[in-house]
């Protein structure tokens, strides 16, 4: 056989075609373990409306971004719903439900006569540590416009205080088992669900530190407590880990040893809680006073 009809051979043979390396699979979502939605409970008279948020969590109480969300109320003719927004049609209680994933958040909605709205909301709204660990519950009252209410007192209580026992917001875990941290005021209440787990031979390693707030504005001069929890590979509270903070700008914001944070120029500070070889983050704006 001549070249020619070597190579009129292999063109007709057709050349394989080259294939490159295969794209990863797409990393799957992790899965809902907690739906948020806040204001957990609310006060607002005929015709008002609030806009109501719900967040879903993982596990970690990392937020899911690409979550679905869906609405529903018990009672329409109290509350009309669009996503998330309720306007009262007339005197009575609801409870709004946000689902995802099968997971539900709910809040309690009372409308009443006349005019004006009143929120609460309990951060976090769940959470699991061990006995003798303790966590702080921030309550926030709101207006209409969405704007805090201050000098409120908070009438805090527990379900259960011999498994969770609470004093101004500040729990702490006392035996395994479940209990429901509640705070009330002006006629509100929302409530917290508190799991004590005491650590088994397994956990102890921290696999994760959790922040809380994981973001937070103070003032030139004034501080805001920040409370980190370590955290093992379950998302169970690891018992006498011990953490050291630190700041990323000292000269806009600094932070002692038990996460008190004080400004002390206008800027951004990166709050840092580690333990056992691992970091949780916060970040603190500091606006002038």
């Amino acid at each position: 056989m001549t070249c020619a009809a070597v190579l009129l051979a292999l063109a007709s043979c057709g050349t394989p075609p080259v294939m490159g390396p295969a794209d990863p699979p797409p990393s799957a979502s992790p899965s809902v373990a907690q739906v948020m939605v806040k204001p957990q409970s609310v006060s607002l008279g005929v015709q008002d409306t609030v806009d109501l948020t719900a967040t879903a969590l993982d596990d970690q109480g990392n937020p899911i971004p690409d979550a679905s969300i869906s609405w529903s109320v018990s009672d329409t003719s109290v509350v009309s719903l669009n996503n998330g927004q309720a306007k009262g049609k007339k005197t009575g209680s609801t409870t709004i439900t946000a689902s995802s994933d099968g997971k539900k958040g709910h809040s309690k909605v009372n409308v009443k006569k006349g005019s004006g709205t009143v929120t609460l909301s309990l951060t976090p709204q769940a959470d699991t540590l061990a006995p003798g660990d303790t966590v702080r519950l921030d309550a926030e009252v709101t207006d209409g416009s969405g704007q805090p209410i201050s000098g409120v007192t908070f009438n805090w209580s527990s379900s259960a205080s011999s498994v969770a026992a609470v004093d101004s917001g500040l729990v702490t875990g006392e035996s395994s088992g479940s209990a429901t941290i509640t705070a009330q005021v002006q006629g509100l209440s929302a409530d917290a669900a508190i799991t004590v787990k005491a650590p088994s031979s397994q956990q102890g390693q921290v696999a994760s530190v959790r922040v809380q707030p994981s973001a937070d504005t103070v003032q030139v001069g004034s501080s805001v407590q920040l409370t980190a929890t370590p955290l093992d590979a379950s998302g169970n509270a690891v018992s006498g880990a011990s953490v050291t903070w630190s700041s990323s700008a000292t000269s806009v914001a600094t932070v002692d040893g038990s996460g008190k944070v004080t400004g002390v120029a206008q800027g951004s500070a990166t709050i840092s809680a580690t333990a056992g070889g691992q970091s949780g983050k916060a970040t603190v704006t500091v606006i002038p006073d």
